[in-house]
């Protein structure tokens, strides 16, 4: 499983760590005493310098927000922001606390990283953020940790809460 275990220092109050999946049950254990374990043999964690680290996201020159390789559409991410949604209208919506333009690029360049992409064209991939939750699923109102992630051919993208696969 990929996991994006490094917190970036440009913005730690609200980075998304991403996963192609939640942790095994094993992974969970390993991630409570592997530390432990490997600090009492004086080893160093295996993959303790791997990490994933999303590229800087800015302005281009139409004001929009790009990390270099995907622009964010931004009306097609309107129905799932919290101060746009329209209520009743099944559509999963991110949460207040969550910078969501920030996390759908940085996802998407998570899925780049670690060959999430898949359907038609490679136009959609789904990716966990462990430490989530990040939105609302529309349909039951259930708290996930999946962002659904649509690209175009001109690499416009957008994002919204999704379900588990």
């Amino acid at each position: 499983m990929a996991i994006a275990q490094a917190m970036c220092s440009a913005h730690p109050g609200w980075c998304l760590q991403f996963s192609s999946g939640p942790p095994s049950l094993f992974d969970q254990i390993m991630n409570v005493i592997g530390p432990v374990i490997m600090a009492s043999v004086g080893a160093e964690e295996p993959g303790a310098d791997e990490g994933f680290e999303a590229p800087e996201a800015y302005l281009n020159r139409h004001g929009q927000l790009t990390n270099g390789t995907y622009t964010l559409n931004e009306p097609d991410m309107a129905p799932h922001m919290p101060m746009t949604a329209v209520a009743g209208s099944g559509k999963s919506v991110f949460l207040s606390t969550v910078n969501a333009d920030q996390a759908v690029l940085d996802a998407a360049a998570f899925a780049d990283a670690n060959n999430l992409w898949t359907g038609a064209n490679n136009a959609t991939a789904k990716v966990y953020v462990l430490n989530g939750p990040i939105g609302v699923l529309g349909r039951t109102g259930e708290l996930t940790n999946w962002i659904n992630l649509y690209r175009t051919d001109t690499l416009f993208l957008h994002g919204s809460p999704g379900n588990a696969p």
